[in-house]
Parts: C-alpha cells; sequence; structure tokens
C-alpha cells in the first residue's frame, strides 16, 4: 500500500471482506491501491487512536448516557462526561457549554434559528458574508422566509477576506447576530474571527462562527475571543460522521429555542439520546488534533511547498485561489487556464481531489465562495481543491503533482 493511503483496521477489514461477499460494498483495499486521497477539507479517515476509544462502547460499554438508575448508564454518562470536557478543551470553552448533535449543519441551524426565534421580532437581523458554507446560507434564508429577519451578505475581497469594518459599518440597532466561519471549506481562507467577534462584543450583538474547518487547524479560545456560539463537526478532524457539537456560552444558552422536542437532554436545547460511542470519539479526536496542531501545521506547509514546487515544474502558471497568506496549510484552491476541471478530475484517476464543496458537489452552479471573490466562470470552473490529511507523506505530495501536472499538460495540448 502507498504510504499516506488511510490503513484500515483489521476489524474492519475482516467486515468489510464478509460484507463484500455480499454484493453490497466494494473491496476498500482495492480502491485504496488505486487512488490517493487528498479531499480532507471533506472528510476524514476515523483515527486508529479514535476507534479504539470507541469499540467498547459498541459492545461491552453499550449504556444510555440518559439512564441514571443503573451501572450501565453510569458509565456511558461518564464517558460521556469526558468526551465533553475534551471537546471543550479543544476550543477554550468549558464542558458545561457544549452541546452535542449530530454535525455542523444541525448546530448551525440551532445557532442561528434557535436564537433568533426568542426574539419574535421581523426588525431582527443578521449580518453574515457571502462566502459562508451552504448550511449557514440555508439557515439564513430559513430566518428570512420563516422568521421575518433581514439578511445583509457582506461581500469578500480578492483574497476571499471580509474586512472587519464592513461588519461594524452594517451593524445597525436592530441587529441582533453576525455569523462568520473561521476556515473556509473550499478555499482554507482563515477570517479574521477574533477581531469581529471582540467588535461584536463591545456593540452588544451575539457572534456565531463555523469551526468545523478551523478545529486542529488555527489556534482557538472562544472565551478570550468573545465568540458567543459555534458549530464544531467530528468528521472533519478524524472523528467518526454523524456527531457535531455546538458551543454555546453559558449566557446564551436561556435564549435558544430547541429545535427538537423530547426529553431535554444537552441542557435542554438538543433532545435526543445522545450516541456515546460517537461522542466519545469526538472527544479522543479533538484531542489529538488539538496535542499536534503546531507540529502537524508545520508538516502540512512543508508538504505543500515541495507540491507547489513540482507542480509549477509542469505547470508554471499555476494559481491559488485565495490568500497566501491567511490561509490554512495543506489547503489548496487551484486553478488552472485553459482546463476544464471536471475534465482534469477524470484524467487523474489515480488522485483523490474535490471541485469544491462535498456539500454541492451534484450542484451544477458554480462555486458560490470562488465568484463571490471575484473570479470569472472560466476560472471557477478550471478550478479544483485538494487537501493535505495526516496520513499524506511527502512521496504522496509528490505523486498527485506528476500526476496533476502532467495531466493539466496533456489537456491544454489537445485543446
Amino acid at each position: 500500500m502507498r504510504a499516506g493511503i488511510y490503513k484500515v483496521p483489521r476489524g474492519l477489514r475482516e467486515f468489510s471482506r464478509r460484507f463484500c461477499t455480499l454484493g453490497h460494498m466494494s473491496d476498500l483495499n482495492k480502491i485504496g491501491s488505486k487512488a490517493l486521497y487528498l479531499d480532507y477539507q471533506s472528510t476524514t479517515p476515523v483515527d486508529v487512536s479514535v476507534l479504539d476509544a470507541m469499540l467498547p462502547f459498541f459492545s461491552e460499554e453499550f449504556g444510555n448516557a440518559h439512564s441514571t438508575s443503573h451501572v450501565y448508564g453510569w458509565s456511558a454518562d461518564a464517558a460521556l462526561t469526558v468526551a465533553r470536557e475534551q471537546v471543550a478543551a479543544a476550543i477554550g470553552a468549558s464542558s458545561d457549554e457544549i452541546i452535542f448533535t449530530s454535525g455542523a449543519t444541525e448546530s448551525i441551524h440551532i445557532a442561528i434559528l434557535g436564537l433568533l426565534a426568542k426574539e419574535k421580532s421581523a426588525a431582527t437581523h443578521i449580518v453574515s458574508v457571502a462566502t459562508e458554507h451552504k448550511a449557514t446560507l440555508g439557515a439564513l434564508e430559513r430566518a428570512r422566509s420563516d422568521l421575518g429577519a433581514a439578511v445583509t451578505l457582506l461581500e469578500v475581497d480578492s483574497n476571499g477576506l471580509v474586512d472587519p469594518v464592513s461588519i461594524a459599518d452594517a451593524i445597525t440597532e436592530d441587529t441582533s447576530l453576525v455569523s462568520v466561519m473561521g476556515v473556509n471549506n473550499e478555499t482554507g481562507v482563515v477570517q479574521p474571527i477574533e477581531k469581529i467577534a471582540k467588535l461584536c462584543a463591545a456593540r452588544n450583538v451575539v457572534f456565531h462562527t463555523d469551526l468545523a474547518q478551523a478545529v486542529g487547524r488555527v489556534p482557538i479560545n472562544v472565551h478570550h475571543s468573545r465568540i458567543g456560539i459555534a458549530s464544531l463537526s467530528a468528521h472533519k478532524i478524524y472523528g467518526p460522521m454523524g456527531i457535531g457539537a455546538l458551543f454555546c456560552s453559558k449566557a446564551l444558552q436561556r435564549r435558544v429555542t430547541p429545535m427538537l422536542q423530547g426529553g431535554g437532554q444537552e441542557q435542554g436545547i438538543r433532545s435526543g439520546t445522545v450516541p456515546v460511542p460517537l461522542a466519545v470519539g469526538f472527544g479522543a479526536a479533538a484531542s489529538l488534533v488539538s496535542r499536534r496542531r503546531t507540529n502537524e501545521a508545520k508538516r502540512l506547509a512543508i508538504l505543500e511547498g515541495a507540491f507547489l514546487e513540482r507542480l509549477r515544474d509542469y505547470v508554471p502558471d499555476t494559481s491559488i485561489n485565495g490568500s497566501t497568506e491567511k490561509r490554512v496549510a495543506g489547503c489548496l484552491n487551484l486553478r488552472f487556464f485553459g482546463v476544464d476541471a471536471e475534465a482534469l478530475l477524470g484524467a487523474i484517476p489515480q488522485v483523490s481531489v474535490s471541485l469544491g464543496s462535498a456539500c454541492t458537489s451534484s450542484a451544477p452552479e458554480p462555486s458560490h465562495v470562488l465568484s463571490a471573490m471575484g473570479l470569472d466562470y472560466e476560472s471557477v470552473m478550471g478550478s479544483i481543491r485538494l487537501s493535505f490529511g495526516a496520513p499524506t507523506s511527502l512521496e504522496d505530495a509528490l505523486f498527485a503533482a506528476d500526476h496533476i501536472g502532467q495531466a493539466v499538460k496533456r489537456l491544454r495540448a489537445a485543446a
């Protein structure tokens, strides 16, 4: 197996082989031997240490954390407490400010719609940015159509950055919420959320940020930054799919209307049985990426530099979409003049990259992020997204550069 391809733990390999005999699943090892995965902004493999932490809670430690009358429930609740503390520590929060959800999309909707539902005012005003994730843009549209909120979407510059001054100028006496993501999921651009959060606090406006792509990549302290509410995801940080979290400061929790009615779990904000195995995995993953964040950022920067140097040997005019300075290491949105990105993806079956956000990959329209940055249609349609992760080696980075560079040259020659 090529260095950098995620090694499936033995137990899962055995399960996969049994499942494959029923004709329901392709051979994981066969797929892995053919393609190098470079789409870590889309999702990450579950780290083996994270899987090890989770496994007992699928079997012998299977209790419901909300069953308070016996040892199985106590054990599950204790594990949930640890997981909550681990997630909180990753962002500088208190454990009682972490609300487990099904993922960042649900967290975003609770943050935006749950807060506004108690405002009960058609004068409510929200300020956000045109390059936000589709989940945020969708929640904002719901706030406008269902709750009567006025929504202002600010433009970004050619680097994908929003000016905090423009946010300050957009805030009015009716503004109750500002929402700006920490790290863009398509470009890796890092927004100045600390400055924005502090100016919002000074104006007594709640600040929400989508941190799904930021945890483990940039330093975060929600209390120091005065962030009021934030959305998190496990599967972007080598944890399991199907679980996320909402950071909600104690001061704001009483102001959030639950989106789901039920048993009142998770501080009464998110009813439903918390999936303990997934929460344990989230906690373990949050702890893992927090410990290795600094060293991993340096390693990914080295890989990125080597990749770009090799790629530009083939394609000297390779362009990076978004800021080259205010961007997380290892996340690249690349533009190739005169090359159709879909054709390029078809020409590099050895490397798994994407056209943009995985959440909108089935949509035919151009990337709203790149369009908002001022790129013309041809440039947007000639752009691909790739990202390195913990399993990626220098060999992998150079392998990808060779195949992408050669494919671009072939496509240009055939045009």
